[in-house]
């Protein structure tokens, strides 16, 4: 069954081990005891007076999820999927129903919300005939596509779709940047996923090609998550190339020590390929002529989200070092990052992005109450306000 803030937690959109494939009560991508940003029925979203400080905000957070899945359900296309009006890559709806998928299963259960939840399950599923081709072959988004569909068929509501989403795990990992297309250890996308909707053979040497030819952290990390949710093994060769890209995004030297204090600082950024998909912006050139890029805060919540879906100890000192990026610069209103003036508008684009990420990032740390940019507080408390506070009349979040 669906539950909703009042039920049992469930697959996180980005995948956690521990949680989205069992989908037990206890942990769950949203929630556990000691946070309870969605939780289970001893804590988040059903309140206790230590997590939730003030009565109220419950009934809130229910109330919002309740009109937003409104909204959701009636946009819904009559195929099962969901379709933008507004932005071509997702106006085919294998990208973007999986999104509105993971969110259904979050709010407050409803016959309107079930129906509609196995009808857009079903239009996920029928991505993939039975001889285990991806229809249609040329996706607008396609990591997020295929992914994305992982992550919504590994629900065990979806266990009828099971050899559907199996079939997926091959399809994701021919997105894979590696020697399969061309691509070797020297490469600065290799290991990675992307954006790139077409042939994802490497440039010959010498020519450049797209910026969108390359890979990034946001799509990695989703890739990763689909993965993991899907049960690959811990030491399958692709999540030990994933694990190579991910540490390019972080602002390190490659030992994962501070070699240069001008630019390494723990955070992550989007990706080492290219200037223009990095919304903070390049930070300079180092001593190596290598072009290096500021660290932000979206990023630096998914890369170490990452670390730690990869299986990075929480003394690890990659994870020790996002750590300690984050935290201080966490706050409910405004997303981190050394911004130039040029680039406050990207700021400003990923706030949502940002609400969404830290949060499931202070789950992977376990920490509730943390010392922040505003003080020390218990982050589930402020991060809840602040999304309560933007919903808008129609029940939607949108960015300003």
């Amino acid at each position: 069954p669906i539950t909703g803030a009042s039920g049992k937690s469930h697959a996180d959109a980005s995948g956690t081990a521990k949680s989205g494939a069992e989908a037990n009560s206890k942990s769950g991508a949203e929630g556990t005891a000691k946070s309870g940003a969605s939780g289970n029925s001893k804590s988040g979203a059903s309140g206790t007076a230590d997590l939730w400080p003030e009565d109220r905000l419950v009934a809130d957070i229910d109330s919002a999820m309740t009109r937003a899945a409104d909204f959701l359900v009636k946009a819904q296309g009559k195929a099962g999927g969901w379709h933008s009006e507004m932005y071509g890559s997702f106006r085919d709806g294998w990208a973007l129903t999986p999104l509105v998928l993971s969110a259904l299963l979050f709010v407050p259960p409803s016959p309107e919300v079930e129906a509609a939840y196995t009808k857009g399950s079903d239009f996920v599923a029928s991505m993939v005939k039975a001889d285990g081709t991806v229809v249609p072959e040329a996706l607008a988004y396609p990591t997020y596509a295929v992914a994305g569909g992982i992550l919504v068929l590994s629900v065990p509501a979806n266990r009828r779709h099971i050899k559907a989403r199996d079939q997926r795990v091959e399809a994701l990992l021919s997105k894979q940047l590696t020697e399969q297309h061309g691509w070797t250890p020297d490469d600065v996308s290799y290991g990675g996923f992307g954006y790139w909707p077409a042939d994802l053979t490497k440039p010959p040497k010498g020519t450049k090609g797209p910026d969108l030819l390359s890979s990034n952290l946001s799509a990695t990390l989703f890739a990763l998550g689909a993965l993991r949710m899907a049960e690959l093994p811990p030491k399958h060769p692709a999540l030990k190339k994933i694990a190579i890209f991910i540490e390019r995004c972080q602002n390190l030297a490659p030992d994962g020590t501070v070699k240069d204090p001008r630019f390494d600082d723990g955070g992550f950024h989007f990706t080492p390929a290219n200037d223009v998909q990095n919304k903070a912006d390049r930070a300079g050139t180092d001593k190596k002529g290598r072009p290096r890029y500021r660290s932000y805060g979206s990023m630096t919540a998914d890369g170490l989200r990452a670390l730690r879906q990869l299986g990075y100890a929480m003394d690890h000192p990659r994870v020790v070092a996002a750590k300690n990026w984050l935290l201080p610069r966490y706050s409910p209103e405004r997303a981190p990052g050394d911004y130039p003036e040029i680039r406050e508008l990207q700021r400003r684009s990923v706030y949502h992005y940002w609400l969404w990420t830290s949060a499931h990032a202070m789950q992977a740390l376990g920490q509730s109450q943390i010392e922040s940019a505003i003080g020390k507080i218990h982050w589930p408390f402020w991060h809840a306000k602040a999304i309560l506070r933007r919903q808008k009349d129609d029940g939607t979040w949108r960015n300003d």
